[in-house]
This record gives C-alpha cells, sequence and structure tokens, in this order.
C-alpha cells in the first residue's frame, strides 16, 4: 500500500515538473515560421509599361521621381480574396505578422495579455494613391527608407528567417532601392520572457557618391474620441512638415499650419480635438519615448529608442470629420493616426548625408501598455506614470517588458517615502494605484522609483516644472533668388540644402553656378557641380569643375586637407579606364582620411581588374581599416580570397558580411561558390530565394562583380536567368544587353552579338 502510494506521489510529481517545464518552455520560447494566409483584397491591375521618366510634380516635400521603379496607378474596386506569403514571430506575451510581398509592412502585433493592437490591424488589403508610385495601404508599421513614403511601400521585398543563438528569432525584410542604388534591411525581433518588438536597422550607401536619405517608421494605431498621443512630457512645441509653422505643445494658442482653429487653447494631443487632417512633430526632444494611449480600452503603445540617433517623433491624422481613413483605406477597421518616428531625422523632408560605403544603423523597440493611464517616463525594462488630481489624489502606475520578482515600488514626497510596496510584477500583471497623501502635495516633489529585489533600479520618474516659453521658435524660410545672397558661403550652403532636401521647384546648380560667375575657383561649388554633373553621366564637364576645385586647393604645391575633388576626379578616370591617373589621383585623395576608405577601395577594385590580386588585397585592407563595415571592401575581399586560393578567410569574411546585413546577396553567392557543394549547403537556395526572380537584383549583384573586372562571375549571374521559368526574368532586355557587354570585354565576341541580338528582340 505503502509503496503504491509513494509511487502515485512520484507520478504527481513527475507531472508537475513535466507542467513546470511546459510553463517555463512558453516562457523562454520564440516560435518564427512561414505561412500562406488568405486576405479580403481590393485587387490593383498592371502598371504601365512605359517608364515615367519626370513628373513635375513634389511629393512630402521632394521632387517626385519614381524611376525606374513603375508607376502603381492602375487600381480597381475589384474585391476577392489573395493569398499572402507571411512571416510570424511569437512568444508568451507577442504575436507579429510581416507581409514581404507588401513593402515588407509590419501587418500587425497583438499583446496575447489582453488582446490588444499594437498597431492599426487590418482586415483587407484596400490601395489607395497615397504613395510616391500611387499604390499604399494604411496599417502596421510601414518602413519608409531613403524617402517618405518609400518609393516601392507596395511592392516586394527579399526576407528571411532567423533563430538566434540567445534564443530570440528575427524576421529580415530588405531590398536594393533603384533610385538610389543603395541598400536598407530592418530586423524585427522578438525576445524570450519580453514583451519588446525591437527592430535593427541597417541603411546602406553602396555607392561611390555622398547621398542624402530619411528614415521614418509609420506607425499606425487605431484611435476614437479616447485617444492619446504622449511625446516627451517637457515637448514644448510642436512644429509642421519643412518646419514652416510652429505651435505649443500640447495646449495649442496660435494658428498652425493656416489654421485659426488652433487658437482656441485646443489640447492636441487628443485625437478628438483635430477636425482636419494635420501633422505634428515634437520639436527638438531630448527623450527618446513616444506613447499613443487609449483610455476606454485602458491600454496603449509605448516606442523607446535613444534619442541621439531616433531624434524624430510625430503625430498625423486624418481629422475626425474625414471619411478618407474610415472608408477609403479600411471597410470596417475604422480611423487610425500615425505616431510615426524618424532615425537621423526629426521632420520631413529632413534628409541626413550618407558617405560612400558608409553604413548607418539605429534600433527602436515598442512594447504594450496596459493599465498605467498614459505614461511619463519609459526605458526598455518598464514604463511609469504619475498624475496628481485637482482634488489632490495622486495616481502612480508602472508596466514592465519581463517578469520581476519581489520589486518595490516607493514614491517618494521632498525625499520621504509616503508610499511603498513590494510585490511581482510582469506585462501580464501591471501595476497602478491611486491615494490621497496627507497635507498639501506640489507635483514636482514627488519620485515614483521601482527597484529590483537587490535595489538595483529599474525606472524613476520626478515631474519637472518647465517655464512657460511664449515665444516660438523661427520657421525655416524658403530660398531666395541666387543674386540676393551676399556670400558665396550662403549660396553654397543654399544650393547644398535645396540638393539633400530633394527639392520639387527649385535647381541647387543655380546657386553653385551664382557663385562660380563670383569666383571661378570657389572650391565647394565647383566640387558640388562636378558631383551632379557626374550623376548625371556629364563625365567630361564633371572633370571641368573637379580640376578647377583642384587648382584651387593645391595652388602652390599645398597638400589639401580636403582631398574630395581629388577623390571624385579618380573615380570618373577609373570609370573611363584611365587606370594610371585614377591610381595616382586616388592615392593622394587617400591621404584624406574622410576620403581614405572609399579610395582604397577603388584603388583595389582597379588592381582586381588588373589581376594585381596583392595590391587589391592591400588596398581593401586599407580600405576596410578606416570603415570596418564597407561591405562593398568585405565583398571584393571574399572574392580576391577566393581568387587567391584562401577558402578558409574568404568563407569567414563572407559570414561575417551576413551578420552585418543578413540578406546580402554577394555574400551568399560567394559563399555558394566557396562551397565544395553549393546544393548541400543551402547557400544557393538561399542566394536566388533572395534574387526572387527580380531583374534588377541580378543586374546589381551582377554589376558589383563587373566594375572589379571580374567578367566570369559577373556572366555567370546573369547566365542563371536564362535557366527560370519566370518568363520577365527569361526575356529581360537589360541583362541580355550586359550578358553581350560582359562577353565583348571577354573578347568573346560572337557570344555579345548573340545577346545584344536576343535583347532587341526581347524589345
Amino acid at each position: 500500500m505503502k509503496h503504491s502510494m509513494l509511487k502515485f506521489l512520484c507520478i504527481l510529481i513527475g507531472l508537475g515538473f513535466f507542467f513546470y517545464a511546459s510553463q517555463a518552455n512558453e516562457v523562454d520560447t520564440v516560435r518564427i515560421w512561414e505561412e500562406t494566409i488568405s486576405i479580403p483584397t481590393y485587387f490593383t491591375n498592371p502598371s504601365e509599361e512605359c517608364p515615367v521618366f519626370f513628373q513635375n510634380q513634389s511629393y512630402q516635400g521632394a521632387s517626385r521621381v519614381s524611376y525606374p521603379y513603375p508607376v502603381q496607378d492602375n487600381l480597381s474596386m475589384v474585391k476577392g480574396f489573395k493569398d499572402y506569403t507571411a512571416l510570424f514571430i511569437e512568444n508568451k506575451y507577442i504575436k507579429l505578422c510581416v507581409l514581404p510581398e507588401i513593402g515588407g509592412r509590419l501587418f500587425y502585433a497583438t499583446d496575447k495579455t489582453n488582446g490588444y493592437e499594437l498597431f492599426y490591424r487590418q482586415h483587407v488589403i484596400k490601395p489607395m494613391l497615397v504613395g510616391m508610385l500611387g499604390a499604399w495601404i494604411s496599417g502596421g508599421i510601414e518602413f519608409c527608407v531613403f524617402h517618405h513614403h518609400r518609393a516601392s511601400t507596395h511592392m516586394p521585398v527579399e526576407y528571411r528567417l532567423i533563430d538566434n543563438e540567445d534564443g530570440s528569432a528575427t524576421i529580415w525584410i530588405g531590398e536594393f532601392e533603384l533610385r538610389h542604388r543603395m541598400r536598407w534591411n530592418i530586423g524585427i525581433s522578438l525576445f524570450p520572457g519580453r514583451s519588446w518588438v525591437r527592430v535593427d536597422g541597417n541603411l546602406i550607401n553602396s555607392t561611390e557618391n555622398t547621398n542624402s536619405m530619411l528614415y521614418w517608421a509609420n506607425v499606425s494605431t487605431h484611435v476614437n474620441e479616447d485617444y492619446q498621443v504622449i511625446f516627451p512630457p517637457n515637448t514644448q512645441f510642436g512644429v509642421y512638415h519643412a518646419k514652416n509653422s510652429f505651435c505649443h505643445w500640447p495646449i495649442t494658442t496660435e494658428t498652425y499650419n493656416g489654421h485659426d482653429y488652433y487658437k482656441n487653447n485646443i489640447d492636441a494631443s487628443w485625437y478628438k480635438n483635430h477636425p482636419i487632417q494635420g501633422s505634428f512633430f515634437a520639436y527638438d526632444i531630448d527623450e527618446g519615448i513616444l506613447a499613443g494611449y487609449d483610455h476606454g480600452k485602458n491600454a496603449g503603445t509605448m516606442h523607446v529608442a535613444n534619442q541621439n540617433i531616433v531624434k524624430g517623433a510625430k503625430l498625423w491624422q486624418w481629422g475626425v470629420n474625414s471619411i478618407f481613413d474610415k472608408k477609403a483605406l479600411t471597410d470596417n477597421d475604422g480611423p487610425y493616426a500615425e505616431i510615426m518616428v524618424g532615425a537621423y531625422s526629426d521632420n520631413q523632408p529632413d534628409y541626413s548625408w550618407i558617405k560612400p560605403y558608409e553604413l548607418k544603423q539605429f534600433q527602436q523597440t515598442w512594447y504594450p501598455l496596459r493599465e498605467t493611464r498614459g505614461m511619463k517616463h519609459g526605458n526598455l525594462d518598464a514604463t511609469v506614470n504619475l498624475e496628481v488630481s485637482e482634488g489632490g489624489k495622486v495616481f502612480l502606475a508602472a508596466n514592465t517588458t519581463k517578469s520581476f520578482d519581489n520589486v518595490r515600488i516607493i514614491l517618494l514626497n521632498s525625499g520621504n517615502t509616503i508610499f511603498e510596496k513590494t510585490l511581482n510584477i510582469d506585462p501580464a500583471t501591471p501595476f497602478n494605484y491611486e491615494f490621497k497623501p496627507r497635507g498639501d502635495i506640489r507635483k514636482e516633489d514627488l519620485r515614483i522609483v521601482i527597484l529590483k529585489a537587490d535595489d538595483t533600479e529599474i525606472i524613476a520618474y520626478q515631474p519637472q516644472i518647465i517655464p512657460y516659453n511664449q515665444e516660438l521658435p523661427e520657421v525655416v524660410v524658403p530660398p531666395g533668388p541666387p543674386e540676393e545672397y551676399t556670400s558665396n558661403e550662403e549660396l553654397y550652403y543654399t544650393g547644398e540644402r535645396i540638393g539633400q532636401f530633394h527639392n520639387a521647384r527649385v535647381n541647387p546648380a543655380d546657386y553653385f553656378l551664382e557663385a562660380l560667375r563670383r569666383d571661378p575657383l570657389d572650391v565647394r561649388s565647383n566640387t558640388a557641380m562636378g558631383n551632379i554633373r557626374q550623376k548625371d553621366g556629364d563625365f567630361d564637364t564633371a572633370k571641368f569643375y573637379y580640376r578647377k576645385a583642384i587648382s584651387r586647393i593645391t595652388a602652390n604645391y599645398t597638400r589639401p586637407r580636403d582631398c574630395g575633388p581629388l577623390y571624385h576626379l579618380g573615380v570618373i578616370l577609373k570609370q573611363e579606364g584611365s587606370f594610371n591617373a585614377a591610381i595616382d589621383t586616388l592615392y593622394r585623395a587617400a591621404w584624406d582620411y574622410e576620403y581614405r576608405s572609399a579610395a582604397y577601395f577603388q584603388l583595389a577594385q582597379i588592381y582586381t581588374i588588373q589581376k594585381d590580386y596583392v595590391a587589391a588585397l592591400d588596398a581593401v585592407n586599407n580600405s576596410l581599416i578606416v570603415n570596418g563595415y564597407n561591405l562593398n571592401a568585405m565583398s571584393l575581399k571574399t572574392s580576391l580570397l577566393r581568387l587567391t586560393d584562401d577558402t578558409h578567410d574568404a568563407i569567414k569574411i563572407a559570414k561575417k558580411i551576413l551578420e552585418i546585413d543578413p540578406l546580402n546577396y554577394y555574400a551568399f553567392n560567394e559563399l555558394r561558390l566557396l562551397s565544395e557543394d553549393s546544393v548541400a549547403s543551402g547557400y544557393g537556395e538561399q542566394l536566388f530565394h533572395l534574387l526572387r526572380d527580380y531583374p534588377e537584383n541580378y543586374l546589381e549583384l551582377a554589376s558589383y562583380y563587373l566594375e572589379s573586372g571580374l567578367y566570369i562571375d559577373a556572366s555567370d549571374i546573369l547566365e542563371m536567368t536564362g535557366n527560370s521559368e519566370n518568363v520577365v526574368l527569361n526575356s529581360y532586355p537589360t541583362i541580355a544587353y550586359y550578358l553581350g557587354y560582359l562577353y565583348h570585354l571577354m573578347a568573346k565576341e560572337e557570344k555579345a552579338i548573340q545577346y545584344f541580338i536576343k535583347g532587341n528582340k526581347s524589345l
């Protein structure tokens, strides 16, 4: 009997451990997968086949240049079900979905603890003509890269699913952007035991030029009369696009963007107080937090980032009286607002610069709020709120992004503890408490502190009293006629800003040329004009301007401090095949630290073309000493190591590239070439998955090899398209022309002619 009872108890204990292990596994496990889902969809008709080279229009404050993308303005009102590839990640707290066929949009993210949607969740795909190319849908998070909205926002992107060693999982999305010839990728991750949705971003300038770029995450949320957008508490001003109108925040007291309505002491943080559409950027934030909170549902969305990198926070809404977002962009999901956040930007347009072969990175984190009535401060571990009502009641609340046991929540008044509680807290079990302390309370004397069991601080907050600033910041003044500027310096910086912001109405060259009319050897304006003409493909004129600049910076045998004109001239000489002159010029540019990495990479390409692989490796290593994240140089080094039979180090470098850029075509191609069995290794399969039968991806990958004189590798990549079952890829004229040119360079004229003929027949 005793033996039977003991056996029974052991079984119960074993079951208990099994149940506990299952629960623990649920906490610690992140699941990632891909499946097909069917979504009601209003279909779009095929795009116009004839390219639209120029549209004399402004879009989101910049020139509307769609080429070489097709214009997607041929919509229909035909509705049906459509199958989409959907990418999912799920942990104990969050389930999210990404649609790579629609720009890699983060389609939804659900708080599993209460069913709240962190972002606006669409139940229909209903595009309207809102995007730069036309078709655009609302909802979720749209990642606006290099321009707002991203040109390819309604087009497929590359993707890759990764289980990480730390137990997290990441959906990587990205693309090669055709208009700028730059790359980007976004990693969307969930972590074990965390309620985070974390985004890691890479903005990659794979060109030889300095370009301007923009990044914003367009975050949509469901809104109603109970919805409030919360900027950092010390935000004093809101500002419109292009900083052409300011208002006080959150209570407006002035005409804003031409609307007198806002003179009436409107609390602009509430959605219900906006009868018309409008934008409000938080001006000059010094805290990396932003939240939206639905007071009716007692739930919301929190964003945390490094405010020194993620400088932009924005509210945008169609307006309560608009039916566009309620009917035109959805069937039944109601109105939305955008609580947008920008990296390397604080306004739209507010383009930043990205140098040749530069990689810019950023990180953003979103997580759900529950039962806090909003927020006053937050970090990656927790959010707190602290409010004092007119009747003297104090409300304090806290959410955490993971489980903490035996935390102490303390409220201090002028340093004296007036409330303390020890408890367990996690994303599913928030804390809030309201009480009326004895005596008079001033909110600026209160401080809430949350401590771990070992007394280390999780988060703390004390209100600040910010003096009211009656004066608004100065608005941005549009550029005047060039002849009105008194100095060449003003002309140069005005022209630079016009080009930087892609102004659709004013030509930057007019300002540089006016400066050169006054001083024909002006270095900055000559260099700027050279850059414009170089990008136009007018190399002769570009060289003229660069040499004018060089004549001044090298006068009296001077070694110049700024070698930009030398670098750009060297690039043109290399592209023209004047290698000896290019080598001399690029080495002189490489003496300048700013251009050392880019110049040495150009030199490495020349030496590779000349098959001097020892010199090429030396140059590429010099490039990487200065810019260790020069992915172009790393890629070329992989090829050079392969060509010199250093397979081990070649594989090592290729895998390092994929740690930085998980969607890198070049690295996967090199690993395919370096593998003894490319089929078994899976690298070839992964490469073709990323190239996704998109002709321009094949062309871009081939061009990297072509520019380094690796003609066989380039032609092999393009030859693969002939075996594709995709008719468009198989018969793409440009691919045939490139193959013809490559075989011409390899002195295989008969084969070159065959491909030139094929290209003509494909038109």
